[in-house]
């Protein structure tokens, strides 16, 4: 089956075999890879920001309305708390701030990074669905390893994409940067303490 990728379909279903059982994704790799849902596979390559976080929800609160409230797939990771992909870098940052501001007291560390990025989608009980694999998805989990506690990370990618723009929705924040070349090798955003009458809350986004 020709995929339009640089690797035989066999060589994708094997890397998203392993993506799916290394994610923890273990009944969707069972569903998938031992029924006839296998034959509905199709791949495809597309540009997307990853937001790679701690996990800001409370234990009774649907992680997978969070991706919906903010217009985002959500991902498996065992690495992550959360791992939501979005169509543009602007949405994946403005998102990263307000999960910032879901838990303030818990200083959450968050990542956001732009790739090319392969993607299997497929039918299950009715519905499509898409998974991420590949080393792009591996790399913007990683990523999440050097992040301060209380931090955004912006990758050099997707701070090439938004430049300035990536405080739009934080006046207030702390905006750094690292730069070799006179290029922006790395962008950090930093949010000031709240206070308890003006912190947001689950609500603010409907999860409650």
């Amino acid at each position: 089956m020709a995929t339009g990728l640089d690797q035989p379909a066999d060589a994708l279903r094997e890397a998203l075999s392993e993506r799916l059982i290394r994610s923890g994704a273990l009944e969707t790799w069972s569903d998938l890879f031992l029924s006839g849902a296998f034959d509905t596979i199709r791949f495809g390559s597309t540009t997307c920001s990853l937001l790679v976080s701690d996990d800001p929800l409370d234990a009774d609160v649907d992680p997978g309305l969070l991706a919906k409230r903010l217009r985002a797939t959500a991902q498996p990771s065992v690495v992550a708390g959360q791992l939501l992909a979005f169509r543009e870098a602007l949405s994946a940052v403005r998102s990263a701030i307000v999960i910032q501001r879901l838990a303030p007291k818990r200083r959450l560390r968050s990542a956001v990074s732009t790739f090319q990025c392969k993607f299997a989608r497929f039918e299950l009980a009715g519905r499509t669905q898409e998974v991420l694999f590949g080393p792009a998805i591996e790399q913007a989990e990683a990523a999440l390893a050097q992040v301060a506690a209380g931090t955004i990370a912006i990758c050099p990618a997707t701070y090439a994409l938004l430049g300035d723009r990536i405080g739009d929705h934080a006046p207030e924040a702390m905006i750094a940067t690292e730069s070799a070349n006179d290029t922006v090798t790395q962008a950090f955003i930093t949010l000031p303490p709240q206070r308890a009458a003006a912190m947001s809350t689950f609500a603010g986004i409907g999860l409650v």
